[in-house]
């Protein structure tokens, strides 16, 4: 991950400490003020540090960005804080510039909103397994969310395609009686993007599961844009191959980076949060478990 928050003045170790103070939390919103006018690349940078931030603290933690792309603005926001039980938290981190700047907690400098509007993205694909939602799924999904916006010109919300790995792809997936059956990680993970944007600013999310067949991100045509991680950016340029020969118009491609954990949660040798290191951990666990009661 490269230093997009240390640009805007934002310690990584300033932000795990309030990550650290707020772990107990259920959900906790990070209101990100000062970006309206990044792209997707600025906002895929930010996000990468956030989700890094996590995975130092705790990767199954639950952090959802407020974006103003999406529709955050500070009465949003704050309109949002309101409501919320004494489970959840809203903080709000003003990344307008590099100087110094201060976490607050429910306090929005009151940066404008806006965004990458000159092309704006109304269907996008995003896919992955969805077990033990970490860190690295939520960057996934934060990102499909913030770059899927609503066309200009029209009512109508925009959809975001969530491919959700079924049995048919899981069979040689280590640790395979412990994967999460697929209603609860469609159900996570579509219920993780809606957190991401106000009801003012929905975005329709569609939820299906992938199999042995090709993905919508190759068949629909008017698919705009694919999410992926950077180990699956091969995949990508394949489904790109694979609409070039229907004849369809390319997708832009968006990947993002790969969130290393801290050793004993969830990270692999590669450094890698991942759910196959999740269940791993779970697996030794329930082994340590019968070993107790076999004494």
């Amino acid at each position: 991950m490269g230093g997009a928050l240390k640009r805007r003045g934002v310690s990584k170790d300033d932000l795990v400490a309030i990550l650290e103070m707020s772990k107990l939390c259920q959900t906790l919103y990070l209101h990100l003020t000062g970006l309206g006018s990044e792209d997707d690349a600025g906002i895929v940078a930010v996000l990468e540090d956030v989700y890094e931030c996590v995975a130092r603290v705790d990767p199954g933690m639950e952090v959802v960005p407020l974006l103003e792309r999406c529709g955050w603005d500070t009465a949003t926001a704050m309109t949002l804080e309101d409501s919320l039980g004494e489970e959840d938290h809203l903080i709000t981190l003003d990344l307008r510039s590099n100087e110094d700047v201060e976490i607050e907690e429910g306090a929005d400098p009151g940066a404008d909103g806006g965004g990458d509007t000159s092309s704006p993205i109304d269907k996008t694909s995003v896919g992955g397994t969805f077990d033990r939602m970490h860190a690295g799924h939520r960057l996934l999904l934060a990102t499909a969310s913030a770059v899927t916006q609503t066309r200009t010109g029209t009512d109508s919300s925009p959809i975001l395609y969530i491919g959700v790995t079924g049995d048919v792809l899981l069979t040689n997936k280590r640790h395979r009686d412990l994967i999460e059956p697929y209603d609860t990680r469609a159900n996570a993970a579509k219920s993780f993007v809606e957190k991401t944007r106000p009801r003012s600013s929905p975005v329709d999310v569609r939820c299906g599961p992938l199999d042995d067949g090709p993905p919508l991100a190759a068949t629909v045509e008017d698919m705009k844009a694919l999410v992926v991680s950077a180990e699956t950016l091969g995949g990508g340029e394949t489904l790109q191959a694979m609409r070039k020969e229907r004849g369809f118009e390319p997708l832009k491609l968006v990947s993002v980076g790969l969130v290393k954990g801290r050793v004993g949660k969830g990270r692999g040798d590669d450094g890698k949060v991942s759910s196959t290191s999740l269940r791993a951990d779970d697996a030794d666990e329930r082994e340590r478990r019968r070993m107790r009661g076999g004494r």
